[in-house]
């Protein structure tokens, strides 16, 4: 049987049709987790189709060069400039962005973007259409005047925007900041009721999500499409044990301008890790993840712990880690990097945020975690039962394996977008 990939190079030779995928992040194999769900997009278009991927960098560019994969046959990351008339509504206050209706993640959206991506792919002849977040659909609205141009098209809603700004809210450590959050989730859940009618079909990460969205928008199909890693074929080997004192070596991985990421990983180095050395145990923390705030940075100058900003190759630092602490209080989505985690056969300890929409057990895949001094807990056991952290790490394997290995899920994805574009369209999508 051919591979995805085999089949994605067949389709980019066979003058298959064309399809369109509009990204906020350009698509990767690894690194972040937007980037890799973008690339799972990618990966099942280009089974069947030549791909033109947009992408509009709306949280900032990507170190390095974009990764020119295959499956993608052009590729254009726009010239990012915010709307004049978003920058005016912002400073006249809350009410007057509740009546320009576009939360500040759609302040991109200009006739100049639109106007080059018109030159770089016109004129629009696509047989599919994905958008990667809501927040791009004007994007992808304004692109051509003939909606038919765009063919079947689908939104992938991976996160619940609203929600997780409702979380943000309560994350903020001022209250005008926790106000503005708050004002984004109200503008995101008006945004999306007007704009989400565009898509013939919908995708969610989670069930739980997935249930909010039907309720919504009952005459919406909406897909379950699972976060996915890829399996590494060189598995991880446990370190051996030496005759020294054993050193217990903590890992984070996330994007550090991420609020949520900020909490987490300034309470792993200045709570957690220093009431695991109460008793005399040796501890290293390593922080990997990209864009660290300066509070961020300045935690890499503690005692033990490590800072790594933008890692190309995540694989030495699993090998390096005893365990993967996830303590995150908010956020939206799927923690791609606890499935990573499980890939590489490394424990996780996590609280039940942090594991929301994985349909993991505790005590089974992961143990969850809720304080402080209940990580610190479950960490100093994992630390001195060795036989039950490698049999966690185990069944976390073969559950990921089983359920979000990347080549799988893609090719999920490509037989179901096949079956809906070979399918008419519902007469009342606009």
């Amino acid at each position: 049987m051919e591979s995805v990939s085999e089949k994605s190079a067949a389709a980019q030779s066979s003058g298959n049709p064309r399809a369109l995928l509009v990204v906020p992040m350009w698509p990767a194999p690894s690194g972040n987790g937007v980037a890799m769900r973008a690339h799972l997009l990618l990966t099942a278009l280009a089974r069947d189709h030549r791909v033109d991927v947009w992408c509009i960098p709306v949280a900032g560019a990507q170190p390095g060069e974009p990764h020119r994969g295959a499956g993608i046959t052009r590729g254009v990351v726009a010239t990012l400039e915010v709307d004049p008339g978003w920058i005016l509504a912002s400073r006249a206050g809350a009410q007057t962005l509740r009546d320009l209706g576009r939360p500040a993640a759609c302040r991109f959206v200009t006739h100049r973007a639109v106007a080059e991506l018109r030159r770089a792919f016109g004129p629009f002849d696509y047989r599919c259409t994905v958008v990667y977040r809501s927040y791009l659909l004007p994007f992808a609205a304004a692109a051509s005047a003939d909606p038919a141009a765009l063919g079947l098209r689908i939104v992938d809603l991976d996160d619940d925007e609203a929600t997780t700004r409702r979380h943000l809210a309560g994350l903020a450590p001022a209250a005008a900041a926790a106000d503005r959050h708050r004002l984004e989730a109200e503008l995101f859940e008006g945004f999306e009721s007007e704009h989400l009618p565009w898509a013939h079909h919908l995708l969610a990460a989670q069930e739980a999500h997935a249930g909010r969205i039907r309720r919504r928008w009952p005459d919406r199909p909406v897909d379950i499409l699972p976060n996915a890693v890829h399996i590494p074929a060189l598995l991880r080997q446990e370190r051996p044990t030496t005759g020294e004192p054993r050193t217990l070596h903590l890992l984070f991985v996330g994007t550090l301008s991420y609020l949520p990421n900020r909490a987490a990983v300034t309470e792993l180095a200045s709570v957690i890790t220093p009431r695991l050395r109460e008793n005399g145990l040796k501890v290293r923390l390593r922080i990997i993840g990209r864009q660290p705030p300066p509070d961020i940075a300045e935690l890499g100058q503690l005692d033990g712990v490590e800072l790594v900003t933008d890692a190309r190759d995540l694989g030495p630092h699993y090998a390096w880690t005893d365990q993967v602490v996830v303590p995150l209080r908010a956020g939206g989505g799927t923690r791609i990097k606890i499935l990573e985690a499980f890939a590489h056969r490394v424990p996780v300890l996590a609280t039940a945020m942090a594991a929301d929409g994985l349909d993991v057990r505790d005590g089974r895949e992961l143990l969850l975690a809720e304080s402080a001094e209940e990580l610190v807990a479950a960490s100093r056991w994992l630390q001195r039962s060795p036989s039950v952290a490698r049999d966690l790490a185990e069944r976390a394997f073969h559950w990921v394996q089983r359920h979000h290995e990347r080549a799988l899920v893609a090719e999920r994805l490509a037989d179901r977008i096949s079956r809906l574009a070979s399918s008419p369209p519902p007469s009342q999508n606009r």
